[in-house]
């Protein structure tokens, strides 16, 4: 079986889609039809920048139409194929979604992995399926994007800061797992029969594991804060660090085939020649990439975020990712190190969350889609004719690793359950020996037989991902059970984010102007946590200057903003905002996920007042109406009248304008639909009313306190400014203090 890397002649339909996605990957993969033009060694894009020809660089200068009437007078066929193209890549497209709308639900109902069903999804439309889509090559090619995009929101989570805090495990813990994971599988497989070349390449390309499958686990289960999450990003990213070296080390293997003993002092010399120059440019690109690519791509955010043109960012998300890769591949490195080292620099910028909200769509479906292509790789025909063989090179292949980085991890401070935990994790094979494999093929000393089988190795053994991280939970608590927990399988140390994830008791403010400042003044005031979210950046970073919790982010995708802050759903939203649509744009997001949190905003006038309320917004006041109920109560106060009758006043003033009723509606329906015995809502406010938050049962001891604080102040100014200035102080602070809804003080 062909590997999943190796390019085809033909003309998939699917060109059409990869075609407006990415127009480089589509003339690469069509200007190597013809095996004249094709490159000894080219895979995508995984590559290594050596294997390409000048001929082929320079159909880098074009994209998009242009770009392939230039690739049609080099390759007729991308010219001649591309317009039959278009309907089988519609049909393509439409079978992917199909098949997916189809798995995914099911595997969601069984509690299983979607993963799984992404696989599932992949063999049934593969080649060694129902045959639906033949031409898997092409599909890969738009999904390997997927990884970057991993890779790159990976980065967004780390800072230079935090990557050296990772070196422990990244060139501890990593280093140990490749070399000592290279040097027994690659003794199992010379004990097999293979050659010292073969040997040496199938122990090389075995020691990698999935990024792509072990990273999303770790993000669907909350696990990436955790130190057995940590420890295991860390071993990955030096697995993707010594992924070039090795694609350097393959070919002097080749050059070699069996191994002649007289040239071991030559190609040793020429591998530490080869590998001193790679240390080299590759120290000298990441210098470069840190000390001017920050900078950089700082600027050129805060220039597209003063704009707030949504398409204008998430287009400069797009071009970082993909931009970035690029560079670092013509470089020498791989793209995959492109897109994790931009993420990297832009990990303490002001966008973060907005990043990755709007990379969120991308990276889920193009990820999927790189999940469909691995189980269309997969020969289910092996599992049939030779299901002992695969079973035991599978079992072998998870139990080495296993073994081995449950081994190494005791000494770099994992307890024996978390470096099991992280053993399973990396048990299986990873995408990048799907490269070497090909490479090793390409070459000779790989046959094709072979090569086939340890494809579909690596392929079944990703595929059971899911299975044994549940597996390393469960061997973890039984550990646990008998040598006795050190801090549990989830930790607090070495956490990716610097501070720890903050539980549901805060409050979301949405907008940070004028009366955002205020709200959370008096927040502060009474001890209650609070966040802000504004995508004005000049607020943000005046905020952040002062110290305050204010992120950059868009408030209409509040979900999206808190899980990519690694926040639980707030007790309370508060919007501040003044642009109606907005706010009716935000309010309905917040109901529509967060149906069972209360949603404290401002209203312009009665009309609008019942609109909110209607839709699910409570403890809003209209600007002009409230603020003639205060000035009225400061005239009643400077004739001296209580303030039972000053309430009772306001509420028949309310009810009068058809306020009181409104609210008598809304509660009606409160407590009706969302106010339970035992419900998150009753919880919630619960936390509010104990924390401070102003609600109608505010007891008359908290209040008879404030009003005793207040009148000793007040007693001190008529002491200095005349009887005279009482009544107006008593009223201003009275009015700036914490009110009850009654008293109308939104």
């Amino acid at each position: 079986m062909a590997s999943a890397m190796e390019y085809r002649p033909s003309l998939s339909a699917s060109t059409c889609l990869a075609f407006h996605a990415s127009p480089l990957a589509v003339l690469r993969s069509r200007c190597l039809s013809s095996p004249a033009k094709r490159p000894r060694t080219c895979f995508y894009p995984f590559s290594y920048h050596s294997t390409f020809t000048p001929s082929f660089r320079r159909l880098h200068n074009g994209v998009g139409i242009s770009a392939a009437k230039r690739a049609s007078r080099v390759c007729p066929i991308a010219a001649i194929g591309l317009n039959s193209a278009v309907q089988g890549g519609v049909n393509e497209a439409l079978e992917l979604l199909a098949a997916t709308a189809i798995t995914i639900p099911i595997f969601r109902r069984l509690k299983l992995s979607p993963i799984l069903g992404f696989l599932v999804a992949g063999v049934l439309l593969g080649p060694h399926g129902t045959r639906l889509i033949k031409d898997v090559e092409d599909i890969s090619s738009l999904a390997d994007f997927g990884v970057l995009f991993l890779l790159f929101e990976m980065g967004l989570e780390l800072s230079i800061d935090r990557l050296q805090k990772l070196r422990k495990y990244t060139f501890g813990m990593g280093s140990f797992q490749v070399v000592v994971t290279s040097l027994i599988l690659g003794l199992g497989a010379y004990a097999m029969g293979g050659t010292l070349a073969e040997s040496a390449a199938v122990g090389s390309a075995l020691s990698l594991s999935s990024s792509a499958f072990i990273l999303q686990i770790l993000a669907e289960k909350g696990e990436r804060q955790s130190r057995a999450g940590v420890a295991t990003f860390g071993i990955l990213l030096f697995q993707d660090i010594a992924v070039v070296p090795l694609l350097v080390l393959v070919p002097f293997l080749g050059d070699t085939a069996r191994f002649d003993f007289t040239h071991v002092g030559d190609t040793a010399v020429s591998a530490i020649r080869e590998g001193t120059k790679h240390v080299i440019s590759v120290l000298g690109t990441l210098n470069f990439i840190v000390l001017v690519g920050g900078a950089f791509l700082r600027r050129v955010f805060n220039i597209v975020a003063d704009s707030r043109s949504s398409e204008a960012f998430t287009a400069t998300v797009l071009l970082t990712v993909l931009g970035t890769a690029m560079l670092t591949e013509e470089l020498g490195l791989s793209m995959t190190m492109g897109s994790f080292l931009a993420g990297v620099l832009l990990a303490e910028s002001s966008f973060r969350s907005r990043i990755k909200i709007d990379l969120e769509p991308f990276r889920g479906l193009l990820l999927g889609l790189f999940f469909i292509t691995t189980g269309m790789s997969l020969d289910v025909s092996l599992f049939i004719n030779q299901p002992l063989q695969l079973g035991f090179l599978i079992g072998s292949l998870i139990f080495w690793k296993t073994a081995i980085c449950t081994l190494i991890g005791l000494p770099f401070g994992l307890s024996l359950a978390e470096s099991v935990r992280v053993g399973l994790l990396l048990g299986q094979g990873g995408e990048f020996a799907f490269v070497l494999f090909a490479l090793a093929n390409k070459l000779g000393f790989l046959p094709d037989d072979v090569d086939s089988f340890l494809v579909t190795t690596v392929v079944a053994s990703m595929a059971l991902t899911p299975l044994l991280y549940e597996c390393g939970v469960w061997l973890g608590r039984q550990i646990d059970k008998v040598v006795g927990s050190t801090g549990g399988t989830v930790t607090t140390e070495a956490t990716i984010q610097d501070v720890a994830e903050p539980d549901s008791n805060f409050v979301l403010i949405c907008g940070f102007g004028p009366v955002g400042r205020v709200v959370g003044r008096m927040l502060s005031r009474k001890f209650i946590r609070w966040v802000a979210i504004d995508i004005d950046m000049k607020r943000v970073k005046a905020a952040t200057n002062s110290n305050l919790p204010v992120v950059y982010g868009d408030s209409q995708r509040p979900a999206e903003f808190l899980e990519a802050n690694g926040l639980s759903a707030p007790t309370a939203f508060v919007i501040t905002q003044s642009q109606d649509e907005l706010v009716m744009d935000t309010l309905e997001a917040i109901r529509s996920c967060f149906p069972d949190r209360p949603v404290y905003l401002r209203a312009k006038n009665v009309q609008q007042q019942k609109e909110y309320l209607r839709r699910g917004a409570r403890a809003m006041y209209p600007e002009s109406f409230e603020t003639s109920l205060q000035l009225g109560q400061s005239v009643l106060q400077g004739f001296n009248t209580s303030k039972v009758d000053i309430r009772s006043i306001k509420a028949e003033v309310r009810g009068d304008s058809g306020l009181e009723d409104a609210f008598q509606e809304y509660e009606e329906w409160f407590d009706k639909n969302i106010r339970r015995p035992g419900d998150v809502q009753g919880q919630a406010e619960k936390d509010l009313t104990e924390r401070g938050q102003p609600e109608k049962d505010l007891t008359e001891r908290g209040q008879a306190e404030s009003d005793q604080a207040e009148e000793t102040k007040l007693n001190r100014r008529s002491e200095e400014n005349g009887a005279s200035h009482v009544v107006l102080a008593k009223q201003n602070s009275t009015s700036n203090s914490v009110k009850t809804p009654e008293e109308g003080n939104g």
